[in-house]
């Protein structure tokens, strides 16, 4: 009995001692996540849409690739593909407008104030330092926008031009770039959107033309050129 019993108690101290370290990993697990992601943060944005926590952009890039690679393709298997001209028109016209408004923010910037070479972030509350703030966390926003590249795709039943690469760069953007107004919303960070924006006006403003009609072809020779400034 006395065997039994000395069993039981070993068996009991090793259940705790196993429930102590895993309450230590994940304890230790919590505090590296709040030191770095609520310690390091840039309270400026504290309150912006979206800003609070990354789990909801995870949680919306989780829904786009749902959308595209399961219940979108299953929505239109019976369905024809939609006849969205206007709609693409509007939309095309709409991208070329916000990238070239997101561009002129970001070149303001480049343009009269910031260093080519290294320039840091300014954490200030200064109007330099909230109007770079602002347009990282607009040129982050601007990724849930262009989500409807693919949902158009999804409707139109062009599924060829959702490659792997096109769903997860889609995808996975609004996640990477979530970091750049959260700790990092100004300096050196905005360099990499200042050239993606230019590109997107070039990119959407041929969008929008070629579907004007063939009237519009003979001007757009500079198609061949375009490939080569999305690489």
């Amino acid at each position: 009995m006395e065997t039994l019993d000395s069993l039981d108690s070993m068996d009991k101290n090793e259940t705790e001692a196993c429930l102590d370290k895993n309450s230590i990993i994940i304890n230790t697990i919590s505090d590296t996540y709040n030191q770095v992601m609520v310690g390091l943060r840039d309270p400026r944005a504290d309150g912006w849409f979206l800003m609070s926590s990354i789990w909801p952009t995870i949680a919306l890039s989780t829904t786009y690739y749902v959308i595209v690679r399961h219940a979108g393709p299953k929505l239109m298997e019976s369905r024809e593909p939609y006849n969205l001209k206007y709609v693409m028109l509007a939309y095309n016209l709409f991208q070329t407008v916000f990238n070239t408004w997101l561009f002129y923010k970001v070149w303001w910037l480049w343009r009269d104030h910031y260093s080519w070479t290294c320039q840091p972030v300014d954490y200030s509350n200064s109007h330099l330092g909230l109007a770079a703030l602002d347009v990282t966390w607009w040129y982050f926003f601007s990724k849930f926008i262009d989500f409807f590249d693919s949902f158009f795709f999804v409707l139109r039943k062009k599924f060829s031009h959702l490659s792997t690469l096109h769903v997860v760069h889609h995808g996975g953007l609004p996640i990477a770039v979530w970091f750049g107004p959260r700790f990092v919303g100004g300096g050196h960070t905005t360099f990499c959107g200042f050239l993606n924006c230019a590109v997107h006006v070039a990119m959407y403003l041929y969008y929008f033309l070629a579907a004007l009609g063939p009237r519009v072809q003979p001007y757009l020779w500079w198609k061949r050129y375009l490939t080569k400034l999305q690489m």
